[in-house]
């Protein structure tokens, strides 16, 4: 029986060598535009972040971090559900320890490979690059405390971080939310009503630390949001969205073809829409938070074709296959996918972002 295309809402992408592979993203321009977005429309939405505490939710590797730094708050504590992607961070934002030397006792050679397509170099510069920002920066000459929390976001508490200004999450609301829909739906008929209790469940332990006042600042992409109440405009996202870039076409086709080899019917990227424009204020507001605005803006980043591959990992999240499957089906389809490229692929990439700006009463 073939298998289709399963959904990784445990977020296991980012353990073991998933840690190493997702900080190659931010090397090829990703999310970093995203958390610069982020940390403004945080910082005007609570009158400035200088002198507050942070929390960053889903931290990963600190981009949204090393981003937040830049406001000068008095206090940042990052969390992320993954030990390796944690003490990457840690490594990278609070160590001296060489990152070339860190990436390759962890199979980096191997896992971002070192050729013309490989990632490794790429990667262990932009490290390199966000250590030196974030240790010489405005945050840490002001006496700036960074503390680096392995947990759950959904799990955390007031003793483990206090109670805080400002919440900002860059990429993180889809994954607990669509975790908890896919667990509610099991016991829940109405899918509105599993929705609803999906939100809250993600939302309520951080409403709980937030004070009252505070500002909870999540971004997420139009991937995950259709403006129902304005057709016309998530269609017109919807051509403009990377998941058509001619090399998004080509990427999935390399893989696609790979994969039908175990039996696996890899569909095409696509918008998901866990998130409905004219209702996210019923969704939102649980626990005492107000939404007050939906701000949207748009990014483009220049082309690098390793852009589309380096999300192989990701894709493959949810099939069932040993670990020597995974990494021969993804080297054999990048060989593949950079061997269909053609100059008219080259194009820019972009992306739409749709950030929640919400205030604890």
């Amino acid at each position: 029986m073939a298998q289709r295309q399963g959904i990784d809402t445990k977020c296991g992408v980012f353990r073991n060598d998933g840690a190493i592979i997702w900080a190659a993203m931010p090397a090829l321009g990703a999310y970093v535009p995203d958390s610069a977005f982020l940390a403004g429309a945080a910082s005007t939405a609570c009158g400035g972040i200088r002198g507050k505490r942070v929390l960053d939710v889903g931290c990963g590797i600190g981009v949204t971090t090393l981003a937040i730094s830049k406001t000068c708050p008095r206090e940042i504590i990052a969390v992320d559900n993954s030990p390796e992607i944690t003490e990457l961070m840690r490594t990278v934002m609070l160590d001296n320890e060489s990152i070339d030397e860190y990436l390759k006792q962890r199979n980096g050679l191997e896992i971002l490979g070192s050729g013309a397509s490989g990632l490794f170099q790429t990667t262990a510069s932009y490290l390199e690059f966000q250590r030196d920002d974030f240790q010489n920066g405005i945050f840490r000459a002001c006496g700036g405390g960074l503390h680096i929390l392995t947990k759950s976001a959904v799990e955390i508490t007031e003793s483990d971080c206090g109670v805080v200004d400002v919440v900002v999450g860059s990429h993180y609301l889809h994954w607990p939310v669509r975790q908890f829909l896919t667990e509610f739906s099991k016991d829940v008929t109405s899918g509105a009503v599993a929705m609803k209790l999906a939100c809250e469940r993600t939302l309520a332990p951080l409403a709980a630390i937030l004070k009252p006042g505070g500002v909870m600042a999540l971004l997420t992409t139009d991937d995950f949001v259709m403006f129902d109440d304005d057709l016309d405009f998530d269609s017109t996202l919807g051509m403009l969205s990377w998941t058509k870039h001619p090399m998004a076409l080509k990427a999935h086709s390399a893989i696609a073809e790979i994969l039908e080899e175990y039996g696996i019917e890899h569909l095409s990227p696509s918008k998901i829409n866990i998130f409905k424009h004219s209702n996210v204020f019923g969704l939102l507001e649980v626990s005492g938070l107000k939404l007050e605005s939906v701000l949207f803006t748009s990014t483009a980043v220049r082309c690098d074709p390793r852009w589309f591959v380096a999300a192989y990992p990701m894709r493959l999240g949810g099939y069932n296959l040993s670990p020597n499957q995974r990494t021969s089906a993804i080297m054999r389809a990048r060989q593949k996918y950079f061997t269909s490229l053609q100059a008219a692929d080259y194009s820019r990439i972009r992306t739409s972002l749709i950030t929640f700006i919400l205030r604890k009463l």
